[in-house]
């Protein structure tokens, strides 16, 4: 279980576009299985109060469906401001939720209080996080995956190209950890390599922690777990792609949360070609987008 509360006060122009983004936040909380959710307007002292609780990955795919939704609900509710203007408050209140699910405000004394203000780039969080510190090159390519997978929760991606999208990110981050300036390979031989390497033990960029634990029964079957759940990737990918077969979505409803997991441990592994290899883990932070 996780959950946040924030106060933050707002000028008194934008209290129509409070009141249309709280209503639009409470619908989506509970279309997207927030446990609680609680939104109090003062329009004595132009603030807002808002709380909520959920499982942990549940708030991140909530907030995502905010950010791709209250630009568009801003720009189109009557106030004072331009719709472009509207937009950016919008990213403004992004920003507050963002920086309150993780605690940034907590620095601050007793009686502070954000503001809403516009905003062009706002601070945001990614549902799944697949973030490559030693591949810059490599992250462009990772963020439109991580689109990908935030989309499969809203039913806005087919099966079929989310499953195509996986295999590549697999075999795009294995290329770059085990097969460096080597010859070709085939998905299915990048992933024994990597499973012979050790790359599949999530505690694999972390060197220390997985000589400690190198001879612990549970890492050992997550490896296995992970090596089967990859070659499974490979032969319903194919399949789907090469044959026709109809699969994509029951693979994904059963293994979609497993193909994340294994994700988000390979890709601080990855590596740019000219990017030499060292024994220092990566700093893999959930505030990479944070200003």
């Amino acid at each position: 279980m996780a959950g946040f509360d924030v106060i933050f006060e707002f000028r008194s122009p934008d209290e129509p576009l409070v009141q249309a983004w709280m209503a639009a936040a409470r619908r989506r909380a509970k279309q997207l299985g927030i446990w609680r959710f609680r939104s109090e307007i003062s329009t004595d002292s132009s603030t807002c109060y808002l709380a909520l609780d959920g499982q942990t990955y549940g708030l991140d795919i909530y907030l995502d469906r905010l950010r791709r939704d209250l630009p568009t609900i801003g720009e189109a509710t009557p106030c004072a401001r331009t719709p472009g203007h509207r937009r950016r408050l919008a990213m403004g209140l992004i920003d507050i939720l963002t920086r309150a699910r993780l605690g940034m405000y907590d620095r601050y004394g007793e009686g502070w209080r954000p503001t809403l203000r516009a905003r062009s780039e706002p601070a945001y969080l990614r549902p799944h996080e697949l973030y490559a510190d030693k591949a810059p090159r490599l992250q462009a390519r990772l963020d439109v995956t991580m689109g990908l997978m935030a989309d499969w929760h809203f039913g806005e991606v087919a099966p079929e190209t989310l499953l195509e999208e996986l295999h590549a990110a697999v075999e795009l981050i294995l290329e770059s950890t085990v097969n460096r300036r080597s010859k070709r390979l085939s998905f299915a031989q990048l992933v024994e390599k990597a499973y012979e390497d050790g790359v599949l033990n999530p505690l694999a960029r972390y060197p220390e922690m997985q000589r400690l634990h190198e001879s612990s029964e549970y890492w050992s079957e997550y490896r296995d777990k992970a090596r089967e759940l990859l070659l499974a990737l490979k032969d319903t990918r194919k399949n789907v792609r090469h044959r026709g077969a109809d699969g994509a979505r029951a693979w994904l409803n059963e293994n979609f949360w497993g193909m994340a997991e294994v994700l988000e441990s390979l890709a601080p592994l990855a590596l740019d070609p000219d990017e030499a290899p060292d024994n220092a883990p990566p700093s893999i932070t959930s505030v990479r987008r944070l200003s």
